[in-house]
């Protein structure tokens, strides 16, 4: 082979691997984390739900809106009441327990849960006006039980936790 074809076979390989390269990095900032899929999922599964209802458009926009100030309120109350469900567990694990600060976080997470409640009360009394009895029985159904988390591994150190 001459150096010219050398060259040539150089410039194209470096090429390929430059694009490739482009290619990986330009996957990893706009590639969708799967939180953000699962979101668009249930973003989904929830419009359709609120269409099978007899939701107008209107209303859905409007349960759109209150529901995003709604939802990273309640976050912070979850995240929050996470941390303190977590000291509280430390304080249980640990040699001598102090009662006090247990009581003391067991009323915190209790107030905890009644933010988070207002808030669902607060959204489902903005939104009443506009909808009829069998939509307030459907919005009423997401209600029924506290929200937690779904267990989807976002929390990878929980199951080496438990106590033998």
């Amino acid at each position: 082979m001459n150096i010219e074809k050398k060259i040539r076979l150089l410039t194209i390989a470096v090429l390929v691997l430059i694009a490739t390269n482009a290619a990986t990095i330009a996957t990893i900032f706009i590639h969708p984390f799967s939180s953000e899929v699962e979101d668009v999922r249930t973003r989904r599964d929830m419009h359709e739900r609120f269409k099978a209802a007899g939701f107008s458009p209107k209303q859905m926009n409007m349960l759109k809106q209150t529901r995003g100030q709604w939802r990273d309120e309640n976050r912070t109350a979850m995240q929050r009441t996470k941390e303190l469900r977590h000291a509280l567990h430390q304080q249980l694990l640990s040699e001598t327990p102090d009662t006090a600060e247990m009581s003391r976080l067991i009323i915190e997470i209790g107030k905890n849960y009644q933010k988070m409640k207002r808030l669902s009360v607060k959204q489902f009394l903005m939104v009443k006006p506009h909808c009829t009895k069998e939509q307030l029985h459907m919005l009423l159904q997401g209600d029924e039980q506290m929200p937690r988390g779904e267990g989807k591994g976002k929390h990878r150190g929980q199951d080496n936790n438990q106590c033998e």
